[in-house]
């Protein structure tokens, strides 16, 4: 069972593996967009005008990109908390056998140690591990934030 524990945890690392390079590529996008909006800036003339339409200029570039680094983030921490969960599972049914293997070698009948040792492996074991995001409230996004405090502050006003 710890093996099959195991090999469900490392299926886990190519997925994080991938949405991590994802993350960073996005990141790239956006410091490559933003060093050319600084570049063009300094050649330009900088005023608020230049600014605003530099941004808009660049906005179909970095708005997808920020919410595919959001997204790329969030995939790759769902996969790194099942990992965890099955890696839990893996240590859980380690111990089992190990415990159970120590409790045989008192060599006196310890059948309540191990029915109770049984209840609490299975109670570990039983518990599905996708349950382990079903009630994790999203991040919000940077975008967001500023807007739900202002909302927060003009409810605890009125």
């Amino acid at each position: 069972m710890a093996t099959a524990y195991n090999s469900l945890k490392e299926e886990c690392d190519k997925p994080i593996k991938i949405f991590t390079g994802l993350f960073y590529l996005s990141l790239v996008v956006l410091i490559v967009v933003g060093a050319f909006g600084f570049v063009y800036a300094v050649k330009g003339e900088i005023g608020l005008e230049a600014l605003i339409y530099n941004f808009l200029q660049a906005s179909p570039i970095v708005i997808p990109a920020v919410w595919f680094a959001i997204f790329t983030s969030r995939r790759r921490n769902e996969y790194q908390r099942l990992r965890q969960e099955y890696a839990h599972k893996e240590a859980v049914t380690r111990s089992y056998q190990s415990f159970k293997q120590q409790i045989d070698k008192l060599g006196e009948r310890q059948d309540d140690m191990l029915s109770l040792l049984l209840k609490t492996a299975i109670k570990t074991i039983d518990y599905n591990a996708s349950h382990a995001l079903d009630g994790v409230k999203p991040e919000s996004t940077p975008l967001f934030e500023p807007v739900d405090k202002a909302i927060n502050f003009a409810k605890s006003k009125v």
